[in-house]
């Protein structure tokens, strides 16, 4: 009967390793490329050139900066939140 309950504990706690080893990789490969975040610069850079309005090109800056900053804390909750279930 103890045996089985540990089984049942192991068990329980595999899962949650393999969880949060999985919300780990997916989180550093959303960040890392899976919304193309490295091409905004270059696009930004495009209009620069074009001579595009300064207003527009800030604007689209302070989003970029408003969103790089929304993903790192994501980035930092989720971190923490797999730590503790570590």
């Amino acid at each position: 009967e103890n045996e089985t309950i540990r089984d049942r504990i192991e068990k329980i706690l595999n899962k949650v390793k393999t969880f949060t080893n999985r919300k780990r990789q997916e989180l550093h490969q959303s960040i890392d490329s899976g919304y193309d975040l490295s091409q905004v610069n270059d696009l930004i850079l495009t209009l620069t050139e074009r001579k595009c309005d300064q207003q527009i090109i800030r604007s689209l800056e302070k989003k970029q900066e408003d969103i790089l900053q929304d993903l790192l804390n994501l980035k930092n909750e989720t971190t923490k939140t797999i730590e503790n279930l570590d």
